[in-house]
């Protein structure tokens, strides 16, 4: 009976030791520096301290919106909400980030990372959130959440009025966050079907939500670049394109457009398992006859297709439904432009326009393997489309 005890006594012991190692290692904290000057070696400032040089803070005069730069300090009042975000002027990719932020009672706010120029930024790039929830049970929507996505680990967000620091690491697909010295994010973004095909580069934004909230001391450090996606377009000319029809396809202003005609505008090369995505603006799509097709071999075998959408249309549409707008419609936020992602691999494919599904399709019949092309009809208004980029899909599934 002895025995059985000093067993018990040494498994529980043991299971209490694990407990406590498995509980220390996946905390993970850091010491929280002190950031009045470089975190470390390679780190530079994204704020000066008293202006907003290197920001993009919506073409007004910072007295005109809620933002001011005051102390070493960026203040948001809340109100006007505008501009809802101030941007780096400059992109990002992979990056090492520290900033401090203090929150007002009820604060709702939020770090932007990989802006695009169209859709939901939140949706699109990605959020490490801040609220003012000290205390509470964490969530998708807490303060160290991937916004909407990915829940932190643990609550480690001060009481309002108290200066926070995080620490956030991208180094594709590997997302680490640590808010005030605790790991409360370590993410694969290619493991995760909502955040594999988000942006790569972008801006970074700091939000305002209608709540007083103020940032300091905000370094990065960049880190090499991983993007392996191929420009199918050089900026300059046609090269690696060919024209059917006679659609004048040509290129403007590192653009390329179409003014009338119609025909096509094809990839020279067939790509089989594809991640494609391109920024697409018109004046005027009102036939809704010109596409994007993929898996394309030729005028009679023209693969999967999506239709461009009319701009005057989708805010029509959003008058209509407001927030409750269906997957089919896009919502427009402060863009002209659309944003159009083609995941295209074995017998799958989806299409999104800006943050929205509009297409998922299993078991196509069509060979994996095709070109990328866009058609116009000559009913089809001037098409503009920049930032085109194609990689191979990663990570598990589609």
């Amino acid at each position: 009976m002895m025995f059985m005890k000093r067993n018990v006594t040494a498994a529980v012991f043991l299971i209490l030791s694990i407990t406590i190692l498995f509980t220390t290692s996946c905390d993970r904290a850091k010491p929280v520096p002190d950031l009045s000057e470089s975190p470390e070696e390679g780190f530079y400032r994204l704020f000066n301290g008293t202006d907003f040089t290197g920001w993009n803070i919506g073409g007004v005069e910072p007295d005109e919106i809620a933002w001011y730069a005051e102390n070493n300090v960026i203040h948001c009042k809340g109100e006007p909400r505008s501009p809802y975000l101030i941007l780096t002027e400059k992109d990002y990719e992979n990056f090492d980030f520290y900033a401090e932020f203090k929150v007002s009672k009820g604060c709702n706010s939020g770090i932007f990372f990989h802006i695009p120029l169209a859709g939901r930024q939140s949706y699109l790039g990605f959020e490490a959130q801040i609220l003012d929830d000290s205390g509470k049970s964490p969530d998708k929507n807490s303060t160290g959440a991937i916004y909407d996505v990915v829940p932190p680990l643990k609550n480690a967000m001060k009481r309002a009025g108290k200066w926070n620091q995080y620490r956030i690491q991208f180094d594709w697909p590997m997302c680490s966050i640590w808010l005030n010295g605790h790991l409360v994010q370590d993410t694969d973004f290619s493991a995760h079907p909502m955040l594999k095909y988000r942006m790569r580069r972008g801006p970074i934004g700091l939000s305002n939500h209608g709540h007083v909230v103020e940032y300091r001391n905000l370094w990065i450090k960049e880190l090499p670049d991983s993007d392996t996606g191929a420009a199918v377009f050089n900026g300059k000319d046609l090269t690696g394109w060919s024209l059917t029809g006679d659609a004048d396809w040509h290129v403007q202003d590192g653009m390329i457009i179409s003014t009338g005609g119609e025909g096509y505008l094809i990839t020279d090369n067939e790509y089989e398992n594809v991640y494609f995505h391109a920024y697409v603006e018109c004046d005027t799509l009102q036939s809704y006859n010109a596409r994007f097709f993929y898996r394309w071999k030729s005028i009679d075998d023209p693969g999967y297709e999506t239709a461009l959408y009319d701009f005057k249309d989708a805010v029509k549409y959003t008058a209509q439904y407001g927030d409750d707008i269906p997957v089919h419609v896009i919502r427009p936020i402060r863009s002209s432009w659309f944003l159009y992602r083609i995941i295209s691999a074995g017998q799958q494919s989806q299409v999104y326009l800006n943050e929205h599904l509009v297409s998922a399709n299993r078991l196509l019949s069509k060979t994996p393997r095709g070109r990328i092309a866009l058609y116009r009809t000559s009913e089809d208004g001037i098409i503009r489309v920049k930032g085109l980029k194609l990689r191979e899909p990663e990570g598990p599934g589609i």
